[in-house]
């Protein structure tokens, strides 16, 4: 599972205080890029960070949770 987070249609450069708390996996994570591997299912996530709006005027805490019940390739990408 990867996750990315977008503004734009680029990628988010003001994303901070990233927090992920989830049921199993191993965390990989790069730039760009935050994603797990290694999970079993379901797999759940609640994911909370720090962004701001694109005219970065404006700060929000983001809280998001999912779960996936299925393996496969998932992609999760956050626009904000």
């Amino acid at each position: 599972m990867e996750i990315k987070f977008m503004q734009n249609g680029s990628s988010n450069t003001s994303v901070s205080n990233i927090r992920l708390d989830t049921t199993n996996g191993n965390r990989i994570e790069t730039p760009n890029y935050i994603g797990y591997e290694n999970i079993t299912y379901p797999f759940e996530c609640k994911l909370n960070y720090t962004t701001s709006n694109k005219l970065k005027t404006i700060t929000f805490d983001v809280i998001f949770s999912f779960i996936i019940n299925t393996s496969g390739e998932w992609e999760l990408i956050l626009n904000n």
